[in-house]
């Protein structure tokens, strides 16, 4: 009968079922009001702010903490990266730095790790890469308005569009530089002159390339000597190559007497073999002999097979008509650089030059051997 009251439709049932849950509910609410008064009674205003306030301290201390374990992490990926690029694994060291700059809202930070992975891509001859990661660091510098910094960029894309041989991009990006009034550092706006020199020397524009030099010659800080150096050297190779050789020899005595030292003038011993080989085509043998000389004890002293070997050579050539032991000599230790160097060319030239040596002292069987 019980099955059939709670089956079936009968009111008298129904009611009491709903009079019986509702009384529960109302139970139940009664003592959990009774328990949160309870607790209001137990804790004084005081004690719950002191609480409140005790809660907001540890949330903001777990917070810091969280941060710092996240930034701690970070820093380890960022050396770990830096580690790999020492060991000149660019490669590894641009999957985990790719990672990272996704990982950080801090612009700088940001800025600092695309300028990581555009010189690892460029030491990987992955220009596109650099060129992409160097555009994303000049918008960066450009929205914090770091000009000095967005320009330096600039240079950066400038000088990588012009060793792909894309020269219309890299003079845009040249005269972006040369045309701003937002620059204080000289070596920038001289840098995009002596790059648009360089582009016009290689469209052979010679005129075009020595104004650009002039105008970074004018432009270029009077105590920047490397800056100088490359100048004076540039625009003597293009006077040189004209066959100008009174402005040639002018830009090489510049380039020589500016430095000796090879960090800031890596053109001396070029410099001064260059300018020999002119005094040897206009019969100056004194002071063709000073210079190339000065080149070959500048590479003997810095151990430099390659320069050494170039040197000695046109001593040999100029010592030819004077003294066979001397020119001989030379000539003996260009073979050996070119063998230390394993460049068959360059062996092959030296047994060449040492055989019309012997053959043009009557040396005949030395001269076939």
């Amino acid at each position: 009968y019980i099955s059939l009251a709670q089956e079936g439709s009968n009111p008298w049932f129904n009611t009491k079922e709903i009079e019986r849950k509702q009384k529960y509910l109302d139970k139940k609410r009664e003592l959990q009001n009774k328990k949160l008064t309870t607790k209001r009674e137990f804790m004084s205003e005081e004690d719950a702010l002191m609480l409140k306030e005790y809660r907001r301290r540890k949330y903001e201390q777990e917070k810091i903490e969280r941060i710092e374990n996240q930034e701690f992490n970070f820093l380890e990926e960022f050396k770990k990266a830096d580690e790999l690029e020492q060991n000149y694994q660019f490669a590894q060291a641009n999957e985990i730095l790719s990672k990272l700059k996704n990982k950080t809202d801090d612009e700088k930070t940001k800025i600092e790790i695309l300028e990581h992975l555009a010189h690892n891509s460029e030491k990987m001859n992955n220009y596109e890469n650099a060129l992409n990661y160097y555009t994303q660091v000049s918008s960066l510098h450009l929205l914090i308005g770091d000009y000095e910094k967005y320009f330096r960029t600039v240079l950066e894309i400038a000088n990588l569009y012009k060793n792909l041989y894309r020269f219309a991009s890299a003079k845009e990006e040249y005269l972006k530089i040369i045309n701003s009034d937002k620059i204080s550092d000289n070596r920038i706006k001289t840098s995009a002159y002596l790059g648009l020199g360089d582009i016009f020397e290689s469209e052979n524009s010679i005129n075009e390339a020595l104004k650009y030099y002039r105008l970074a010659g004018d432009f270029a800080d009077k105590n920047d000597i490397s800056m100088l150096c490359e100048i004076y050297y540039k625009t003597a190779i293009l006077y040189d190559d004209m066959q100008d050789f009174n402005n040639a020899t002018e830009f090489y005595l510049k380039n020589i007497t500016a430095s000796d030292n090879t960090i800031q003038n890596r053109w001396f011993s070029q410099s001064c073999i260059n300018l020999g080989l002119i005094y040897s085509y206009q019969n100056n043998t004194d002071e063709a002999k000073k210079y190339i000389s000065l080149a070959l004890e500048k590479d003997r002293k810095e151990e430099n097979p390659s320069g050494i070997y170039f040197a000695a050579r046109e001593l040999s050539k100029i010592y030819e008509h004077e003294s066979f032991e001397i020119a001989q000599e030379y000539m003996q230790e260009a073979l050996k650089c070119a063998k230390d160097l394993h460049d068959e060319f360059k062996e092959a030239f030296a047994y060449l030059e040492l055989g019309d040596l012997y053959y043009n002292f009557n040396q005949d069987e030395a001269a076939l051997e």
